[in-house]
């Protein structure tokens, strides 16, 4: 219904911060931008391959699927910073500022997290998170996947006051939110420390069909692999870029 009034994507530039991003070919005429804050490589990569789902999630064309698995932005366009640390994902924060203008980056995906130890005030990860929005993004970050410890349950940067954070919700297969229920694993609100309400929106978490990085860490062959080009997973990683 959204692409039908025509957004889709186009004109807008979103920042992945994340393990890297690997050439797919639903990505890579759309990367227009790449830095590695963990090996300092000029070509891009993921060896562990979380970032390529992610960015297959926000904007893969579906040029190797027939358009079957399409990202929710598929005429945007994509920045991969590829961070292996907490401290080089704040980092990260601050190449996106620094180079917002020039590639029009306007949306900063963090399908990353941490136990929380401390207010947001005070969180390094969540203080650079604010920093960016001060500087006119729209930061987008995982709720975390620690349901299970209940309430209170909300990871950093998630617990950031202004960032928008994506819970995650099992769709049960079918188009019809109706039959909606919560992802087992997807972090609960409040959050620690500050009692905010989070998350602040839902989307699906179980079984999303995305890019693969062929051999990397999270290539299990002994999943679904349409084609061998895309891998299904699950989590609040999943749900954020959505």
């Amino acid at each position: 219904k959204v692409w039908a009034q025509g957004f889709t994507g186009k004109g807008q530039t979103i920042a992945v911060i994340d393990s890297g991003i690997f050439p797919h070919a639903d990505l890579k005429d759309r990367l227009v931008g790449w830095v590695d804050l963990a090996n300092g490589k000029n070509k891009a990569s993921d060896s562990w391959g979380h970032g390529t789902h992610v960015a297959g999630i926000a904007v893969g064309s579906g040029k190797k699927s027939d358009g079957q698995v399409k990202g929710v932005a598929p005429e945007a366009n994509l920045v991969g910073i590829r961070i292996s640390s907490v401290e080089q994902a704040i980092q990260g924060l601050q190449w996106v500022i620094d180079n917002k203008d020039l590639h029009n980056i306007g949306v900063v995906n963090v399908s990353l997290g941490d136990t929380a130890t401390q207010g947001h005030e005070t969180d390094p990860w969540c203080q650079a998170v604010q920093k960016a929005i001060d500087a006119g993004l729209t930061v987008v970050v995982a709720a975390g996947n620690e349901g299970e410890r209940g309430i209170q349950s909300i990871a950093t940067p998630g617990i950031s006051p202004n960032a928008i954070t994506v819970g995650g919700v099992d769709d049960q297969g079918t188009q019809d939110p109706a039959d909606d229920t919560l992802y087992r694993g997807s972090s609960l609100g409040p959050t620690p420390f500050d009692k905010l309400v989070k998350p602040d929106v839902m989307a699906p978490a179980i079984s999303i069909y995305s890019t693969l990085s062929p051999g990397s860490g999270l290539d299990d062959r002994r999943k679904n692999r349409p084609q061998g080009d895309y891998i299904a997973m699950e989590g609040t990683s999943m749900a954020t870029p959505a």
